[in-house]
């Protein structure tokens, strides 16, 4: 799954703060604007630490400058550090990284940012513990299955001890207007219009598994269902064992509003100037395909 997917849109609404108290019509413009560094940073056991993006808010009156969105050591006068170790700035990839640093299992690691925004030096830093160890996959390739099967893909896997949330994410390969599939019980009567407006959207599927708890590793099986998939082809599943951070930013990111109309603030690990993530997890890879 693609954590910093839509990051921008649910930073905003996280600056907020809103309490709707039942009312559904809150005025956002009413709220006063401030700054904020917007941290989007996961890291994972076994690897090197890449891909921390970190950026900034801007007022929802104002037109945003996507060249001013991300933050950098030129134009920002960025410092960013994990563990004390100096992060570099990948004018590529627009993100910080470095290869100094492998993550390990059960260990402590805080983040620590400064930045310029509008003039003015802010900063802000988070802390995430890794999980304790490594989880191994029953069977990376789960198949392949035609749509109207009733059989549906599984994928298993052991438990960490001390970790209660799994996510899993299923990403088609190639999702396009033409693969997908229309003769579905979910959504019947879609035109090719109609998915393109929502292609991300049927593209970008999850399934959320939590509060396992175990003292000692067992098998868990997690069933992909036909909701879960919406084109005929070859997809991607990554499960994620998350730490609190990455199960408080996957709960509450983007459900801030009750549907009786009240708002509330998502869970932000961020202390300072920030808002965002910082979270890790340890993840594996399988795939499976669907076809017709």
């Amino acid at each position: 799954m693609k954590m910093k997917l839509y990051i921008a849109a649910v930073m905003v609404v996280a600056l907020l703060f809103l309490n709707g108290c039942g009312d559904p019509s809150v005025d956002p413009l009413s709220f006063s604007y401030e700054p904020k560094i917007v941290v989007n940073a996961f890291i994972y056991p076994g690897e090197e630490i890449k891909d921390i993006v970190i950026s900034r808010n801007f007022p929802l009156s104002s037109k945003i400058d996507t060249n001013r969105f991300v933050l950098t050591p030129g134009e920002n006068k960025v410092v960013v550090t994990i563990n004390g170790t100096l992060l570099d700035y990948d004018p590529v990839r627009k993100s910080y990284g470095t290869n100094k640093v492998m993550v390990e299992y059960a260990t402590l690691y805080k983040l620590e940012v400064s930045a310029e925004i509008d003039g003015k030096m802010y900063s802000a830093s988070s802390e995430t513990k890794t999980p304790n160890g490594d989880f191994t996959l029953v069977n990376s390739n789960l198949g392949e299955f035609k749509y109207t099967s009733e059989v549906t893909p599984k994928v298993e896997f052991t438990t960490i001890p001390g970790v209660d949330f799994y996510l899993v994410s299923v990403l088609p390969h190639n999702p396009t207007t033409e693969n997908f599939i229309y003769d579905n019980a979910f959504m019947p009567n879609l035109d090719k219009k109609d998915v393109l407006k929502e292609l991300n959207n049927y593209s970008f599927q999850s399934i959320v598994a939590q509060n396992i708890i175990t003292s000692s590793p067992v098998n868990y099986g997690i069933g992909i269902r036909k909701f879960n998939y919406w084109f005929y082809d070859t997809y991607k599943v990554v499960v994620y064992a998350g730490d609190q951070n990455f199960r408080n930013f996957a709960i509450t990111a983007g459900n801030v509003k009750d549907m009786d109309g009240n708002f509330h603030e998502p869970l932000i690990n961020i202390k300072g100037d920030g808002i965002g993530v910082f979270a890790s997890a340890v993840k594996k890879v399988a795939s499976f395909t669907i076809t017709r």
